[in-house]
């Protein structure tokens, strides 16, 4: 019996010893030659606007990294040397923090820019979404899982300061948090992309099956407070008699109660659709319009800023000036126009000055498409991205991960 107890005794300490090599050659920095777990679910319906963000993340991944898998796919092995997740999503985070447990690796949680709570109060945490009622276990549920995260990160990368904030609040270190921009594909490289640029307008219009006219798109997500003010520019435009038209589009269960109600307005047009569809409506717009509420900023709105910019179309934001997404708006102020919060009148009124003056689009468009080349290139995203991958280890020993404590 000794000598088994001994030869027990040998394996576990090889066993430590062997996740201690590799813990150390897993955190000589950069993503070459390592494989990463990458754990989370495409969440448009929380972040209309980017759609597919896990997806893309999976791309920039499988640039830098010598293997990436989705751990959760069925027939999916391997021993993983960092353990990626990607929030909002049901249960990723949590699943990813035992994933890393599981190995002893570090684990890096990438965050995007949008309202949904963390780990606010339980009612909260599930309830925004429409997903289940506030006062049920799974919405108890949700919130223990995103404290868990929480507590077991090693370093969360953020695509919005909304999200930042939230993490600082919750007690996580600002060392450990770190901005990760957003990136896209743009479409064409300037003037001789414009009749193509139209000739996919019209097709994106026949697919989504889109009324005529002057088409005003506006991507919806979990939060559609920032709604009141755009139905109420598109009654004001119906009783100019304007031929403009709105359109609302996204997925998940408020867009649907909006298409139940449909506003009574004939000039707005509500779509459910997919990821796919999303873009497409994009592309069918004359104009993207992103809006919020004063009392509720939607950080969700960077994303949507990102995607419209990318596709090359002018957009008008009534948005916060001096808010979360103040410094890309001042980068985008060639295709952007800015509007006041809350001020259905003025935002009709921009809307029909823009209706009426194609040279100005045109202008903004090529504001977009530069704009989209300078600050959403994939390549330096991946590189940040990598380099955040980098620098994502297991903190020293005695070391809280969470400011908290917990």
């Amino acid at each position: 019996m000794p000598g088994t107890m001994t030869r027990l005794n040998r394996v576990r300490v090889s066993t430590g010893a062997l996740r201690l090599a590799h813990r150390e050659s897993a955190e000589d920095g950069g993503l070459a030659g390592k494989h990463v777990a990458l754990v989370g679910a495409d969440t448009s319906a929380h972040v209309t606007g980017f759609a597919g963000f896990t997806g893309s993340l999976f791309g920039l991944l499988t640039e830098r990294a010598a293997q990436v898998s989705r751990p959760l796919d069925a027939g999916a092995n391997g021993v993983p040397d960092l353990v990626v997740a990607v929030l909002p999503g049901p249960g990723a985070a949590a699943a990813a923090a035992e994933l890393a447990d599981q190995h002893d690796v570090p684990l890096l949680v990438i965050a995007q820019g949008e309202t949904r709570p963390l780990t606010d109060s339980p009612e909260r945490a599930a309830s925004f979404d429409g997903i289940v009622s506030a006062r049920t276990t799974g919405a108890r549920l949700a919130a223990r899982l995103e404290a868990r995260a929480l507590a077991r990160a090693d370093r969360w990368a953020v695509t919005g300061t909304s999200v930042r904030d939230r993490l600082l609040r919750e007690g996580v270190p600002a060392d450990r948090i770190e901005a990760l921009p957003y990136w896209a594909s743009p479409t064409g490289d300037g003037p001789a992309s414009l009749g193509r640029a139209e000739a996919e307008r019209a097709a994106a219009r026949r697919s989504l099956n889109l009324p005529e006219g002057f088409l005003v798109v506006c991507p919806v997500g979990a939060d559609t407070s920032g709604l009141v003010a755009v139905v109420g520019a598109a009654h004001v435009l119906a009783a100019r008699g304007s031929a403009v038209q709105v359109v609302l589009i996204g997925r998940g269960p408020r867009l649907r109660a909006l298409s139940a109600s449909a506003f009574n307005a004939a000039n707005v047009t509500v779509i459910e659709t997919d990821d796919a569809g999303h873009r497409a409506g994009l592309v069918a717009a004359d104009l993207v319009l992103l809006s919020e509420a004063a009392d509720r900023p939607d950080g969700a709105n960077a994303g949507r800023l990102a995607s419209g910019l990318a596709v090359g179309r002018p957009m008008i934001a009534a948005l916060a000036p001096d808010g979360h997404l103040a410094v890309e708006l001042s980068r985008a102020e060639a295709a952007v126009v800015t509007v006041p919060l809350d001020r259905p009148q003025q935002l009709a009124h921009a809307i029909d000055v823009l209706a009426d003056a194609p040279q100005a689009r045109a202008v903004m468009a090529a504001g977009a498409r530069y704009y989209a080349q300078a600050y959403l290139a994939p390549a330096t995203a991946a590189a940040t991205l990598e380099a955040i991958a980098g620098r994502t280890r297991h903190p020293s020993p005695g070391t809280p991960r969470w400011g908290r404590g917990r």
